[in-house]
């Protein structure tokens, strides 16, 4: 029987692999849960804006819409958990506001971003909004589509912010996370068994 690796390397964010379609190219996060999935366009020397999408929507949201942005940007398009082809959670572990402001967190970790905008749609922009409430040192810009208006109220914010940092210490996020190309994970792994 094949032992599992120690839990930190489980827990380790890296990139799990890259493929390129066109003008954009699909990445997969790994979480403790299984994968984020991203669509990336334009070059990382660009500003950075995280583009979320709305509630049982996708990253593919976002396909008709930033050719017609300015291209002067990096855009990168999430698949929140448990949608488009993001890992659904853990069986038992419910979809909270606070897990998927958690998920962009981890995005912009992935990334190494300490500032960015944020482009939401629907749900989406909530999610956004409540990020740029908890961490507004690491937002830009904040670009909303189609979203209800929403407030925060401080005592609210702290426990969200609470919620999410709660959430990424249990995971053990590491403070600082680098992106690896799959080919090297496949060589860590080789290594490792």
């Amino acid at each position: 029987m094949k032992s599992l690796p120690p839990l930190q390397k489980c827990l380790l964010f890296q990139f799990q692999g890259r493929v390129s379609t066109g003008l954009f190219s699909e990445l997969r996060l790994a979480v403790p849960w299984g994968h984020i999935a991203v669509k990336v366009w334009g070059s990382q020397k660009n500003p950075p804006v995280l583009c979320l999408h709305g509630w049982l929507d996708n990253a593919n949201s976002f396909d008709r819409l930033i050719p017609l942005l300015p291209q002067d940007f990096h855009y990168v398009a999430m698949d929140f958990g448990g949608h488009g082809l993001s890992s659904h959670y853990s069986p038992g572990l419910p979809y909270y506001h606070h897990n998927f402001v958690s998920e962009v967190r981890r995005v912009a970790a992935a990334f190494k971003w300490t500032r960015f905008s944020l482009l939401g749609h629907s749900f989406g922009g909530t999610v956004g909004g409540m990020f740029s409430c908890i961490f507004p040192e690491m937002v830009d810009k904040l670009i909303l589509l189609d979203t209800l208006p929403f407030l925060l109220d401080s005592n609210v914010g702290r426990g969200f912010l609470e919620a999410v940092m709660g959430t990424l210490d249990f995971e053990g996020l590491p403070s600082s996370l680098s992106p690896v190309d799959m080919k090297d994970q496949e060589s860590v792994a080789e290594r490792d068994n």
